[in-house]
């Protein structure tokens, strides 16, 4: 299976670790806890765009040509990226809110992110967790969503029955192309005692887009 063939299809694929996504985890890792205030405790940016801090390894992974051809394929024309994030995510003893809680992401109308793990993701440390696409789509429909608004798992459940969430799950490095406008999904729900986590995001939007670098500073997972 080439990159790109399961997104095609399902609006989502895991990419394995290489030695490229290694050296951008592990570049990404190594940053201070510098944070900027997010909104959310639970979900801590270390850098935003224009950032001098942002590896120059994760610059280049985000041109990746297999990559970004793969997310070209997707759209059926050319790409550019427009934002670059790392979120710190912690445990917070409350209830599941903001991000925390399934949506779909706003802003451009179509957007792909790149998720690489710079830290390894298990159960416990609050994975990204998403639904498959079609079942996103009936969501939408049974909810009129709108993407200003979070829904509960107890509305999700109500709407379309129970369902488990795929949960994004790897070692360092392992690395996620997801379609956030159109696939339900919430993330940062870290068990107590279970260790953070440290991911980075890479979105890209199509290059006819006017859309531009400065989505909303409250979105994440």
């Amino acid at each position: 299976m080439n990159i790109g063939d399961r997104l095609l299809v399902d609006g989502w694929e895991q990419l394995p670790p290489s030695a490229e996504s290694l050296a951008a985890a592990e570049a990404c890792a190594k940053l201070p806890l510098a944070f900027i205030s997010s909104g959310k405790p639970f979900l801590r940016k270390l850098f935003k765009e224009g950032c001098e801090n942002i590896p120059p390894e994760l610059l280049r992974l985000a041109e990746d040509k297999d990559i970004v051809a793969a997310v070209e394929a997707y759209f059926g024309e050319a790409i550019k990226v427009a934002s670059l994030r790392l979120f710190h995510s912690i445990y917070v003893p409350a209830a599941p809110y903001k991000s925390q809680l399934y949506h779909c992401d706003g802003g451009p109308l179509a957007m792909v992110k790149l998720l690489l793990h710079c830290s390894d993701v298990t159960p416990g440390n609050g994975p990204f967790s998403f639904l498959p696409l079609d079942t996103s789509a009936e969501l939408w429909a049974k909810t009129n969503y709108s993407t200003d608004r979070r829904l509960t798992d107890a509305q999700v459940e109500d709407a379309i029955g129970k369902i488990e969430p795929t949960h994004a799950l790897g070692p360092k490095g392992t690395m996620f192309l997801l379609d956030t406008a159109k696939l339900f999904h919430f993330g940062a729900r870290v068990d107590k005692g279970a260790a953070n986590r440290l991911v980075a995001f890479v979105q890209y939007v199509k290059a006819s887009d006017t859309f531009g670098a400065t989505y909303d500073e409250t979105a994440g997972a």
